[in-house]
């Protein structure tokens, strides 16, 4: 249960990051924590789920700068 409390807080900054990059290009989708355990994130359109995104297991790019900085 650790290990999900924590895949899960990780997931939750990126979904706050990748919300902040939807918002400032207008895009017109939403995103969710994905319901797929080996997936990131579920991307809808129009209510609609069309995708699941981002491995689990691997960093994501606000992580990677937050732990390794821009250089």
């Amino acid at each position: 249960m650790i290990i999900w409390e924590a895949l899960h807080s990780k997931q939750t900054t990126y979904t706050n990051f990748t919300k902040r990059i939807i918002k400032k290009k207008k895009r017109k989708i939403d995103i969710k924590l994905s319901t797929n355990k080996k997936k990131k994130l579920d991307v809808f359109k129009d209510g609609y789920k069309i995708a699941s995104i981002g491995a689990a297991g691997m960093n994501d790019y606000p992580t990677y700068i937050r732990t390794k900085g821009m250089k």
